[in-house]
């Protein structure tokens, strides 16, 4: 079958909901609650990794030289892919902007339609939101990479491509249009007012309509 079209909800998600990458492609269809109206952010997706096993022993014996990484603990186990968010406060609900729900209710009749077309191929278990073009879980390399292609298809060649472009994106707007600083961190997940600093990115049109409004009754003699 053909790549999943998920462009604009993905790119809705990250730009204007600010979700983590992380955030995103760990959503099942179930978060989308009320008619598309609300997101639920609850969980994330990590990379695969691995975890020292129960009792291994590494790095408990002084005269083991070397740090033992998990990758090489003899009773490793795979670390949970779905877990916790970043934060405490990552755990939230998004309001979505009517001029979205729209988008999110197209993409839930894409996934619809793409089940009915692979009947017994689609997976049980999670639906996901995002998945695989086969239902399967999503992969955040592959994520990463469809993501590039997205933000200089939909955005322009020229827009910031890395995982957390869209999330800044997000808290400029949030900022530019004056919504104050704890409703930002409501809607963001932050746990610290300082990421204002760090994501936010005052735009060049902002500035300068913000330029003409402070100066507007200036008038320098010549």
């Amino acid at each position: 079958p053909k790549s999943l079209p998920a462009g604009p909800a993905r790119v809705a998600s990250s730009c204007h909901l600010g979700l983590r990458q992380s955030e995103i492609v760990g959503l099942y269809e179930t978060d989308l609650v009320n008619d598309c109206t609300e997101l639920l952010v609850r969980k994330g997706l990590s990379r695969p990794a691995w975890r020292h096993g129960p009792g291994c022993g590494c790095n408990q014996n002084p005269k083991v030289g070397d740090v033992v990484t998990a990758g090489r603990c003899p009773s490793r186990v795979r670390a949970p892919l779905v877990g916790r968010t970043k934060t405490a406060a990552g755990v939230r609900v998004v309001p979505i902007p009517p001029s979205l729900q729209p988008v999110f209710r197209a993409h839930l009749k894409l996934l619809q339609e793409r089940r009915q077309v692979l009947g017994d191929r689609w997976p049980e278990g999670p639906a996901w939101l995002f998945p695989g073009n086969l239902g399967e879980r999503p992969s955040i390399r592959v994520d990463s990479q469809r993501w590039a292609r997205l933000v200089r298809r939909i955005l322009g060649p020229d827009a910031p491509t890395g995982t957390h472009a869209g999330r800044r994106h997000a808290a400029t707007r949030l900022a530019e249009k004056g919504v104050p600083i704890h409703t930002t961190m409501e809607i963001l997940g932050w746990s610290a007012r300082e990421l204002m600093e760090v994501y936010a990115r005052v735009g060049s049109e902002h500035k300068r309509s913000e330029m003409a409004r402070a100066w507007a009754d200036v008038h320098l003699a010549e």
